[in-house]
């Protein structure tokens, strides 16, 4: 196994579950602890699930992702060709209101946004490019 990931894959309905299986591999190869890998694995699985579902609009597009180790954290980028999206700049859901009285949408970027150290959004290039950090 690679000391991290850098792969570019065609996001669709299977990608989810491809690359989920390369970041619990990733983790178990590095000896992540129980708690970050859960973070990581949840994290990602939220971003790409995502990626496919409104970059792509159940369509197909190249998705880059990138998982390594900076400065004693793990470090992570999904970069995807679709309209600009900034998940930073998303209010945050009323998570206490009654389910009938919610918004549909939002809660799983809500969900990352809590769970990592740090969420960056850029637009490169024409491309959203999505950076985040996750504690060990």
């Amino acid at each position: 196994m690679a000391e991290a990931i850098d792969m570019t894959i065609t996001a669709d309905a299977s990608t989810p579950a491809v690359v989920l299986g390369i970041v619990e591999s990733f983790c178990e190869h590095h000896a992540v602890p129980p708690r970050p890998a859960y973070v990581l694995t949840l994290v990602v699985e939220e971003l790409v699930t995502n990626v496919v579902n409104h970059a792509y609009r159940g369509t197909s597009g190249p998705m880059e992702l990138r998982i390594g180790f900076a400065d004693g954290r793990i470090a992570g980028e999904v970069v995807d060709s679709g309209p600009p999206f900034d998940p930073t700049a998303m209010e945050t859901p009323d998570v206490d209101a009654a389910l009938e009285d919610r918004d549909i949408g939002g809660l799983g970027v809500h969900i990352v946004r809590t769970m990592v150290e740090a969420l960056d959004y850029a637009r490169e290039d024409g491309r959203n490019v999505l950076r985040f950090r996750v504690a060990l």
